[in-house]
């Protein structure tokens, strides 16, 4: 058979400037969620945790620097480093998730960031372990408006296909976070 190109048309341009939107969109979210990383692991961050392990009323300092920081964030709560062994209804209304979080910030210092619901409102949180001597002493998970990740997630030519962020939830169907576009250009493909 005999396959032809048109090298320069307006369709490829179309489709090359949907492709350099897309990988814009993927790289701002990728900024988005490594500045939150990086303010998990702000040494001031820690310190201030440091101290609301301590006394628990210097809890309201570490909130107050983290609002400052973050035009986003919604709550930072401090739990003890074996909350994850406890009975899971103590916890949060997000247990599990919670309870995955708890256990890897203790194993590795700290916890992918997440996105789940929270008081009804959609939020990303992650968790860091506050340590003393090699040992983790208390573990702080931050949460932020989802928006801190998606207000980077745009496109502006969506004639162009389909752009979608999705969180997966194992064997459960994802989370749809914000697309653009049309989903049925996929057909049945899941992505």
């Amino acid at each position: 058979g005999t396959v032809m190109f048109f090298v320069g048309s307006a369709g490829e341009q179309k489709s090359d400037q949907a492709l350099a939107q897309g990988k814009r969109a993927v790289d701002l979210v990728r900024e988005s969620v490594s500045g939150f990383t990086r303010l998990l692991n702000d040494g001031q961050v820690l310190e201030l945790a440091s101290l609301a392990i301590e006394n628990p009323k210097r809890l309201a300092e570490l909130e107050q620097y983290l609002a400052g920081r973050m035009n986003e964030f919604v709550a930072a709560n401090m739990f003890d480093p074996d909350d994850f062994l406890t009975h899971a209804g103590t916890l949060t209304d997000n247990r599990f998730i919670t309870m995955a979080m708890l256990m890897e910030a203790r194993e590795n210092g700290r916890s992918p960031v997440q996105s789940f619901e929270h008081n009804g409102q959609r939020v990303v949180a992650g968790a860091v372990a506050i340590p003393t001597d090699g040992e983790p002493r208390g573990i702080l998970i931050i949460e932020a408006e989802i928006e801190l990740v998606l207000s980077g997630f745009n496109m502006t030519i969506p004639e162009a296909g389909y752009i979608g962020l999705e969180q997966r939830n194992g064997r459960f169907s994802p989370n749809q976070l914000k697309s653009f576009g049309d989903p049925s250009v996929l057909g049945n493909s899941p992505y």
